[in-house]
Parts: structure tokens; sequence; C-alpha cells
């Protein structure tokens, strides 16, 4: 978060308004929480059922692995959906003022989810998951420069979240 208010000049170039502005940052209105849930839901669901297909296709093993840090993730904070629901939340503010805060109006939205993807491949590493990554990346940076940084902050933190809430069927 501190890096996404530097990139945008807050404290040297910009005052807390401009810097905001810099950032797209508005309180959510009506339509941000409906496109963000809305982008979440789809996503998520659009997720699911290419994992479900690629875990037919793909050697077991390779599903294990792919999916051993999301288990130990949720099991981690099985017993606890506020921690569950922190840990989302946080993720998708800082990820989402940093990427498509600050980076998205230097970089473009493409450049931006190769970045975003490539950061995150050290634990999404088979090619279907990087490519969904990528996708869900251009998306958040759809949603940004359609409604701002906070529709793509719901959207993230929403889908960040629902493999808590529904980690018992998932896993």
């Amino acid at each position: 978060m501190v890096l996404a208010l530097l990139c945008a000049g807050y404290g040297w170039r910009r005052n807390g308004a401009s810097a905001r502005q810099q950032l797209g940052l508005h309180v959510p209105k009506r339509g941000d929480w409906l496109a963000g849930i809305s982008m979440a839901l789809a996503a998520f669901c659009l997720v699911q059922v290419a994992l479900q297909g690629w875990a037919k296709i793909a050697p077991p093993e390779q599903v294990l692995e792919q999916t051993a840090s999301a288990r130990a993730l949720f099991a981690a904070y099985n017993s606890s959906l506020l921690a569950g629901f922190a840990v989302a939340l946080l993720a998708a503010v800082g990820e989402e003022l940093f990427f498509r805060g600050a980076l998205q109006p230097w970089l473009g939205n493409l450049a931006t989810s190769l970045l975003f993807t490539a950061l995150h491949s050290h634990v999404w590493h088979a090619p279907l998951a990087l490519a969904l990554l990528f996708g869900l990346s251009l998306s958040l940076g759809y949603l940004r420069g359609r409604c701002g940084t906070a529709a793509a902050i719901i959207a993230h933190g929403c889908y960040n979240f629902l493999p808590f809430l529904l980690a018992p069927l998932l896993l």
C-alpha cells in the first residue's frame, strides 16, 4: 500500500486527494459493489469449471502439487472465517492499489497483468493456472478502467474470500 502511494506521488508531488484520484480510488458506490461482486462470482465459477476439466486430464500428481498451497492456506484458516476474510481483504487492497491503482495508469492493462501473473507464478506454476490468473488480472484491470480501483478491490477481495467460504465443498 505504501509503495502504491509513493508511486502515485503522495507526499512529494500530490496531496491526499490528488493521490487518491491518481490511484483511481473513491468511496465505493452501489454500482461498484454490484460490478465487483458480479465479476468475482463469474470469475470464480469460470475458474472452478476450468480447474475441474483440467483435473480430469492432468496427471494426478500435478493436480495435487498445484493445489497443495491452496489446501495449506485454507487449512490454516479453516476454523476462522474472520482470519480468512482478513487475508483476502488485505491481499486485495494491497495488490489492487499497487497493480491497478499505481501501475496500470503507467503500464496499461496488458503489461500490468503480465507483471501480476509473473509475480504470482511462484504459487501458480501450471500453465492453465497462470492463464486463468492472467485472465482474472485482465478482468480486474478492465474493471479498474471502467469503474475505478475500489470496484477492482471489491472483486479481488470477494474472489479471494469465496474459497474460504466454500473450502469444505471444494477441497
